[in-house]
């Protein structure tokens, strides 16, 4: 019974780690997404730049990870 206890536990901590990836990945591919669409839209470089850094700002809820 304690095997399996630990089992279920062991992968619910998995399944909520995976989650918090796919949350994280999301993020990320909704951050290129908005940035291409304005490579495309855009021509100056330096407005190109500051729409990037707008866009990352806005969208980002990222914490800072070092291992």
């Amino acid at each position: 019974m304690e095997q399996r206890t630990a089992a279920l536990t062991e992968e619910i901590i998995e399944r909520k780690q995976t989650y918090k990836r796919v949350i994280c990945l999301n993020r990320v591919y909704a951050i290129l997404s908005s940035i291409n669409t304005t490579i495309i839209r855009v021509h100056d470089r330096q407005e190109l730049f500051d729409e990037a850094c707008h866009i990352t700002a806005k969208h980002c809820q990222f914490r800072r990870k070092f291992k």
